[in-house]
């Protein structure tokens, strides 16, 4: 099946990458986040261009109907460095059934490096989507807090012999923050 997309969808994905380009910020608020068709883009523009005047509409998003929206906009949150935005990525994460959604929702945490993420992240250990735990670790290596060292591994432990690296890697950087 072809998708065609219309003139007039064309020309608001060229005006998106224009604004993008120009850097303007209040475009790409404004026009690109109302577009429902584009607004992952202008979401992923924004985290790029790191907008921090964005922050409030972006975390909005993290309720958007689409998963690509969701997943960008928490991405933009993440590069944009919104430390404000962890409680509602928290709340998104702890609500979101779609696995990839909620791995985006957990690099974001990880990105942002905030300790309030550490005992939800070291809970998503436990949860059955390898991607999702693979996520957890990866964000909890990345946060660094040293209260994460046990509950990985524990994890490790329970993890099949070949799914053990990315805990060995996390263990090790916390362990190496640990001891200075």
């Amino acid at each position: 099946m072809e998708v065609v997309a219309s003139r007039a969808e064309k020309d608001r994905l060229h005006a998106l990458f224009q604004a993008r380009d120009r850097e303007d910020v209040a475009y790409l608020v404004d026009e690109g986040l109302r577009d429902p068709s584009n607004r992952f883009m202008a979401a992923k523009f924004l985290g790029e261009l790191r907008a921090q005047e964005a922050v409030g509409p972006l975390i909005r998003l993290l309720q958007a109907a689409d998963t690509p929206t969701r997943s960008r906009a928490a991405e933009a949150l993440a590069k944009i460095g919104a430390k404000e935005a962890v409680p509602d990525l928290l709340e998104s994460l702890d609500a979101e059934n779609d696995m990839v959604t909620k791995t985006w929702f957990i690099k974001a945490l990880g990105m942002l490096g905030d300790k309030r993420a550490v005992a939800p992240l070291c809970e998503l250990l436990a949860n059955e989507s390898l991607f999702v735990r693979g996520g957890a670790v990866a964000a909890l290596g990345a946060i660094g807090d040293p209260k994460a060292l046990e509950p990985l591994r524990r994890a490790r432990a329970n993890e099949r012999w070949y799914n053990r690296r990315p805990y060995k890697s996390a263990i090790r950087k916390l362990q190496t923050r640990t001891t200075g």
